[in-house]
């Protein structure tokens, strides 16, 4: 049986990520955060245990400071490359109906927004427009 006050955790979590999906457009249309809500949290908690895995690596390897930007400007990097897409709009904006995956670009860019290494890796300051400050960011686990 799952403890209430679990329960209430996730169900915070959960309702922080269907906004942040909801207040997302793609090409001129909203994307559904509720629909999306599954491969949402998928997206999140995935790239949250490969980058703990990175982490171990890192660790274990004992990299410079250089060393580890470029490990996690390469783990970005190549996660990003991972979803590129070319689609025609048609099929982009029936896939906001449709769809239970947000949109290529939001599983990047919305995701990737929660994880300070990620900031750290690029040197995202405040004044860049996917800049998400901390005390917002979501966090599965």
């Amino acid at each position: 049986m799952v403890a209430t006050s679990d329960n209430r955790a996730y169900n915070k979590i959960t309702k922080n990520i269907v906004a942040l999906f909801n207040e997302t457009t793609y090409k001129g249309h909203n994307v559904n955060g509720m629909l999306t809500l599954s491969e949402n949290i998928a997206d999140l908690g995935g790239l949250t245990i490969s980058l703990d895995a990175l982490q171990e690596v890192i660790k274990e390897k004992r990299l410079s400071d250089k060393e580890k930007k470029q490990e996690y400007i390469d783990f970005f990097t190549s996660y990003a490359v991972s979803w590129r897409i070319k689609e025609k709009r048609e099929a982009s904006l029936q896939g906001l109906i449709l769809d239970r995956h947000a949109p290529a670009p939001m599983r990047v860019n919305l995701v990737v927004s929660q994880l300070q290494e990620w900031y750290d890796a690029f040197d995202i300051k405040d004044d860049n427009e996917l800049y998400i400050p901390p005390e917002k960011r979501i966090t599965i686990f």
